[in-house]
């Protein structure tokens, strides 16, 4: 049998074995963990914001998802301050570039640091990363900036105050790391959060931005059980290959897995809408506290 070929939605989707009442209970502790760590995060946060105004760059990157959920929450700040700025935010997923930078791939990883980077050479940009755990994402933004020649920063709110670590598997030493971790050490361009965690709020927040997709002008929702890519949401729901969405049973307390993708898909949304709100609060907090 012809096998259809679904292209549109990318997908790792959320999975349908989670009860929707867990879910609740566990945005509500990201909730909770967000409201003590955010007092923490406001000095970082001003410094941030004040970078951004006085630098005026022309790119602020926000890499992999755990960052993403302070760009919109700045824009706002910036936006009621009267701020006038050119300036793009831009979501970056860098697991690629590190998947290759641990695989000890240097040409490979300045090949495609050339795809990703090249619209911006020359440019001024921040890397902005939630917390700095390992230095993989700050030594990878230094030398973004060396090879494409970006004038700039790179960022992080927090740091992990745990040891480096390399797994087994990769190609690439812990001492190589640590040789390349070292060489940026004294890089002034790399400023690191001086509040210590070990585990940021956002770190939980991330995967908001995987349970969602636009079609139409429409944000919805198909769930992260296996890779399934599809231009039209029935497809996700009806197609008849390995990774289908109607393979077993719906979720219990629901008729389909549609409905249920929705009740979660809701939780999530509603969960970001407050955790910016909470943001932009804790950003503000911190610009009235300085003045």
């Amino acid at each position: 049998m012809e096998r259809k070929k679904l292209s549109g939605y990318s997908v790792d989707r959320y999975s349908p074995h989670t009860p929707v009442e867990y879910e609740k209970e566990k945005m509500s502790s990201t909730v909770e963990l967000a409201k003590e760590q955010l007092l923490e995060l406001q000095g970082s946060l001003r410094s941030l914001y004040e970078h951004i105004q006085e630098k005026k760059p022309d790119v602020v990157f926000f890499l992999d998802k755990s960052a993403r959920i302070f760009a919109t929450p700045l824009r706002q700040v910036m936006q009621e301050r009267d701020e006038v700025l050119d300036t793009k935010f831009l979501f970056l997923n860098d697991k690629e570039l590190k998947y290759l930078y641990v695989s000890d791939e240097e040409e490979r990883l300045k090949e495609k640091m050339s795809e990703v980077f090249s619209p911006y050479t020359g440019k001024t940009v921040v890397f902005v990363d939630e917390t700095y755990s390992g230095g993989k994402g700050a030594y990878l933004s230094t030398l973004a900036m060396d090879e494409l020649s970006m004038n700039g920063e790179y960022i992080s709110l927090s740091h992990d105050p745990r040891e480096m670590s390399v797994t087994d598997d990769n190609a690439l030493s812990l001492e190589a790391h640590k040789a390349n971790i070292e060489k940026i050490s004294s890089d002034p361009r790399v400023l690191i959060g001086e509040p210590e965690m070990e585990y940021l709020f956002s770190k939980e927040a991330s995967y908001l931005y995987v349970s969602e997709d636009r079609v139409g002008g429409k944000i919805e929702t198909i769930a992260r059980y296996a890779p399934i890519a599809t231009e039209d949401l029935e497809d996700a729901y009806t197609y008849e290959g390995i990774h289908a969405r109607n393979f077993g049973s719906p979720p219990e307390g629901h008729d389909d897995y549609m409905s249920y993708d929705k009740d979660i898909h809701e939780i999530h949304m509603a969960t970001a809408r407050e955790l910016k709100k909470m943001i932009k609060q804790a950003i503000d907090d911190s610009l009235e506290n300085n003045t």
